[in-house]
């Protein structure tokens, strides 16, 4: 795992761990989203908590423009999914607070 990633998986469980203390309902819905992406609309969030109501979790997407390619571990090309079926995982991902705990 890059050093990137293990600092971004410590934030999250971090602010996890905070969201948990000062909870006070059971059915709390957590979203976990990123700085880097300061530019979200309440219409979004607001979509977003909903799914989590009806369906236990939400993790927003659009749809994929670039190819991905799944390879063999010596490069060999396993796999080129077509675009149609893809998707880009972004954030916000949503969960309800006592599963992602």
């Amino acid at each position: 795992m890059f050093q990137a990633e293990k600092q971004d998986n410590l934030s999250i469980y971090n602010g996890l761990i905070a969201a948990q203390e000062i909870a006070r309902d059971e059915e709390n819905i957590v979203l976990i989203h990123d700085g880097v992406r300061p530019l979200i609309n309440e219409e979004l969030i607001k979509r977003n908590i909903q799914d989590v109501k009806d369906y236990g979790s939400s993790i927003t997407s659009w749809d994929s423009k670039r190819t991905i390619v799944e390879i063999y571990d010596n490069n060999d090309i396993k796999l080129v999914p077509d675009r149609a079926h893809s998707r880009v995982a972004k954030a916000p991902q949503c969960f309800l607070a006592e599963e992602i705990y």
